[in-house]
């Protein structure tokens, strides 16, 4: 089963198209028994044309359910990249994650998962400052930092 939703938005156009395939009927049996609960199988593809260009894009999902509406999963999956970019974009923002030039060994992920630490615990603050005003109380009032950590 397919579905061909379109978005729109300034200059750029986006065609999408979600097949979905029961698990059973495509993976071998033995293959099946390593992934109980497989049912199905999603292909999304992507075209985003913008400025002249057009680009491709296919992505795979695998589900434990079964719903035979490809809106359901092409949904699932924009949900799930928006969520990926606004945290990116709030990162960037608030952190100036792509400003970091460690390249050697772990330091990068390192660093990153330090980033979203504390972003994470900045977000969970209550009082009425914005995360980049948080960010830099946190950096100058040792109080403030013992607070956020506690």
């Amino acid at each position: 089963m397919a579905d061909e939703p379109w978005e729109y938005a300034r200059d750029r156009f986006e065609q999408h198209r979600c097949r979905i395939l029961s698990a059973g009927l495509v993976i071998d049996g033995a293959f099946m028994a390593h992934w109980p609960g497989l049912q199905t199988l999603v292909k999304i593809e992507t075209r985003r044309s913008q400025q002249g260009q057009t680009r491709p894009e296919v992505r795979y999902y695998i589900s434990d359910g079964w719903e035979n509406r490809p809106l359901y999963y092409s949904k699932l999956a924009a949900g799930h990249w928006d969520i990926g970019t606004h945290l990116h974009w709030r990162l960037e923002v608030t952190l100036q994650e792509d400003a970091c030039r460690v390249r050697r060994g772990n330091g990068a992920e390192n660093l990153a998962m330090l980033r979203k630490l504390a972003f994470q615990l900045l977000t969970q603050q209550t009082d009425l400052l914005s995360l980049q005003k948080r960010r830099v109380k946190a950096a100058c009032d040792a109080d403030y930092m013992k607070m956020i950590i506690s």
